[in-house]
């Protein structure tokens, strides 16, 4: 252990994918975002329908582009990131 030091927060790398839960970790209801290729997950669907109009456009707002699934993070606010997990609801 002697060898090993600590990682800054923001040099921590998140999934780039689904993935099956992580034991351990809390897993929450949240939402993600339904774009293609798009990892974007929140515990507020109201969160995660701004980012679908910001980064996707209004188009994907009126599709309601977004669906609930389950969510988890490894860190807490200021540096949550959620990732998805493949047993969605």
């Amino acid at each position: 252990m002697e060898g090993l030091s600590l990682a800054d927060t923001h040099e921590l790398q998140h999934p780039d994918a689904a993935r099956e839960p992580i034991e351990g970790l809390a897993i929450k209801n949240g939402w993600c975002c339904g774009e293609q290729h798009c990892l974007f997950c929140s515990i507020s669907e109201k969160h995660v329908e701004n980012h679908c109009r910001t980064i996707h456009g209004k188009e994907a707002t009126k599709r309601v582009a977004w669906f609930n699934c389950q969510i988890q993070t490894l860190l807490k606010k200021p540096y949550v990131q959620y990732s998805g997990y493949l047993n969605y609801c």
